[in-house]
């Protein structure tokens, strides 16, 4: 597509400006044209399998009583999705509550008996550089996460106080002080990691984006993380695909239209190519199969 093409999706007549909507998958930002955009649902709407193999097809939803193909757009890419990002967050948090307990539990036994294997005194140095370098567009889950820090490092000095009471001969102050670490620190970081993960869980949705290419009928849907907003950029704002230097054969190709530059922010927003989804002859498969689905019923 070239990139005078390219532009007039997204150009308003109206005013001649760039007038784009915006959506989110992950922390990444997505534009498309406003004149593709013919409605927005919230998760929850029903999707029907079909005997259609494809990457990113999640299957049909109906939209005003008409079958409409729906694809996971982070499959399509073949990134992970908001949703799936956030849950190697909470994998992350449940390993380390997880360790945390596995060193307590370890070092209560050898302190009652000496002959066991010794334990390890310290946590995975990792998960906090992990913390202390957390970012996403979420504030208040980002400063959720940076809290955890302190009962951390709370938790690793008292783990290496321990193991130096341990080496002086001083085992009953050690189990007296990994008592109170079980019973007061170890609690602590609980419920700040409660409190995180409960953040992200409510932020854990997905939207339906249906995409229209002659602004009355929908060709597709998008499954996607979050929708923003739309915006307003200069034609000068807009640099096509090829500029850019996108290999001809990197897969992503299919799917960027285009950058989107914003000077104000470090991150450029892509610009989505909403023809990609319709060159493989998916969307029209889906419908006829829909279609003969409805006629056998």
């Amino acid at each position: 597509m070239t990139a005078n093409r390219s532009l007039e999706q997204l150009i308003d007549p109206n005013d001649n400006m760039l007038r784009v909507f915006g959506f989110w998958l992950g922390e990444t930002s997505y534009r498309i044209g406003v004149r593709h955009v013919l409605a927005i649902q919230q998760d929850g709407q029903r999707i029907d399998q079909v005997p259609v193999q494809s990457p990113g097809l999640e299957g049909v939803t109906l939209f005003r009583g008409d079958p409409v193909p729906v694809f996971d757009l982070a499959e399509l890419l073949g990134v992970l999705s908001g949703g799936q990002e956030k849950r190697t967050w909470i994998d992350r948090f449940d390993r380390c509550r997880q360790t945390l307990e596995d060193r307590i539990t370890g070092i209560r036994q050898w302190l009652q008996n000496p002959e066991s294997p010794r334990p390890t005194f310290s946590l995975e140095r990792g998960f906090r550089d992990w913390l202390v370098g957390f970012e996403c567009r979420d504030e208040v889950l980002q400063e959720l996460v940076r809290e955890l820090v302190a009962p951390l490092d709370t938790i690793t000095d008292s783990l290496g106080v321990i193991s130096n009471l341990v080496s002086e001969g001083d085992r009953d102050a050690a189990s007296k002080k990994i008592e109170r670490l079980a019973e007061d620190d170890a609690k602590r970081l609980d419920r700040h990691f409660d409190r995180a993960r409960h953040q992200i869980e409510e932020s854990m949705r997905t939207v339906l984006l249906f995409i229209t290419l002659d602004g009355v009928k929908p060709a597709y849907a998008l499954k996607l993380d979050e929708i923003s907003d739309v915006d307003t950029f200069d034609h000068d704002q807009f640099v096509p695909g090829n500029d850019v230097g996108i290999p001809v054969r990197d897969p992503s190709r299919n799917w960027i239209m285009g950058f989107l530059v914003r000077p104000e922010v470090e991150q450029n927003d892509i610009v989505f190519n909403v023809h990609a989804v319709l060159s493989s002859g998916v969307a029209r498969e889906v419908r006829r199969a829909a279609a003969a689905s409805d006629t056998d019923d």
